[in-house]
């Protein structure tokens, strides 16, 4: 699917109109309309340190049809485009996108690091992931996704799936390696972990230990 995306940032006129009106209550479902099988919320989180990390935090638009999705999709800046530090979030309407939400504090999530070299693939497999997350591309294994998440670094970017929880070890594992054909990582064997939302707020050090890995 060609898609030409819209290089527009997230921008204050657009943040402050998305938090005073809904998109979604302004655009009424017809028959020509496609209904998503959830309903969906795009969040930004801005690259902002001065404040905390709750008021960096921004719910850009809601969307619950086909429509919808891309008229948000094309408003929005790329993932590649953003400011160091910025994160875009995607979550079923309704899950905060933090740990302490008690639809994500017993699950985790499937991650991926890559490098600046990586980047200008960066946009794509943000879409591919979008597509998939929303469309059922993930069959069973869909019911266990609450999310998805870019994060922009100065040297690496993080794709993530966060899931409610982990306790099918099976469907945990379809889902990575799903996900993993989606974002074509087989071809040059770079490896998905899951980790735990729990094992990640008690780490101690740098670095969170994968349960799972594919």
């Amino acid at each position: 699917m060609a898609v030409e995306s819209s290089s527009v940032a997230p921008s204050e006129e657009f943040v402050e109109s998305s938090q005073t009106t809904s998109p979604v209550d302004a655009l009424t479902n017809s028959e020509d309309r496609h209904p998503l099988q959830d309903s969906w919320s795009l969040w930004y989180l801005t690259a902002d340190k001065t404040k905390d990390w709750d008021d960096r935090l921004i719910k850009l638009m809601t969307f619950d049809t086909v429509e919808d999705f891309w008229a948000c999709y094309h408003h929005v800046q790329l993932p590649s485009k953003l400011q160091m530090g910025s994160d875009y979030m995607l979550f079923k309407d309704g899950i905060q996108p933090k740990w302490e939400d008690e639809r994500n504090r017993d699950g985790g999530k499937w991650a991926i690091e890559t490098d600046k070299k990586y980047r200008p693939h960066l946009d794509g497999t943000w879409l591919e992931t979008l597509l998939a997350v929303i469309g059922e591309g993930f069959g069973d294994a869909g019911k266990l996704v609450n999310g998805v998440v870019v994060q922009i670094r100065r040297k690496v970017d993080r794709l993530q799936i966060w899931t409610a929880s982990f306790d099918d070890q099976e469907l945990t594992l379809s889902l990575g390696k799903q996900y993993k054909k989606v974002l074509k990582f087989e071809e040059n064997h770079k490896c998905l972990q899951y980790q735990s939302h729990k094992d990640s707020i008690s780490k101690t050090g740098s670095t969170t230990r994968a349960r799972f890995r594919v």
